[in-house]
């Protein structure tokens, strides 16, 4: 448990240097494409292809998602059709439980995620719960001495990092759950307007 404590003491105080490392690299792959769209040799297909590449991870470096093209203009779409009802930070969680087939977008969500995601939030809560005493109790327990008290911290800071891991597992649903939401709306906003031009053709 120690050992487990300190390694995520290390990722919490290196993180910055990881997403710097992350970042460059991505952004070297962008300068990569760039690279080989100047050369004269690459032409038709391939260079429609290391172009499509670039403008994903043109949107990736924007957003943190990397969606082909279709998808990705689907879900632009679907996001200005809510008209700011849903903040497109959902839409980007909500990501893995969408599906674009035929044309046709949508949102899934199966019984495991809804099971993966009791399950995670009954983990935050009880992390949280365990986590609290640890962390703000331990200083009042009658002759306590510097290295347990350390080490009742550390345990509490593990549980606490569980339980903020565990909550953002949770995120994904619940952004799905509004993109869905804001899709049905969307598909019934549609049939009326289809409804109307139905009727203004008879009337006329």
């Amino acid at each position: 448990m120690t050992s487990a404590a300190f390694a995520c003491i290390l990722f919490l105080v290196n993180y910055k240097k990881i997403l710097v490392f992350f970042e460059y690299r991505k952004k070297n792959r962008v300068a990569n494409l760039v690279e080989a769209l100047k050369c004269d040799q690459i032409t038709g297909l391939t260079k429609s292809h290391l172009e499509e590449e670039l403008a994903a991870e043109h949107f990736k470096l924007s957003t943190g998602i990397r969606l082909d093209k279709e998808f990705r203009e689907e879900l632009i779409k679907a996001y200005r059709d809510a008209n700011g009802a849903v903040r497109f930070d959902h839409y980007k969680r909500a990501v893995p439980h969408m599906l674009y087939e035929n044309k046709i977008f949508s949102v899934h969500i199966g019984w495991f995620d809804w099971g993966s995601a009791i399950v995670n939030g009954l983990c935050c809560l009880v992390m949280v719960v365990l986590g609290f005493p640890l962390l703000f109790f331990s200083y009042f327990i009658e002759g306590i001495t510097l290295i347990p008290l350390l080490e009742r911290l550390i345990m509490g800071v593990v549980f606490w990092i569980i339980a903020i891991f565990s909550f953002y597992q949770v995120l994904p649903v619940i952004s799905a759950r509004h993109v869905d939401g804001a899709l049905g709306k969307r598909e019934s906003k549609g049939d009326e307007e289809e409804q109307n031009h139905e009727y203004e053709g008879l009337a006329s």
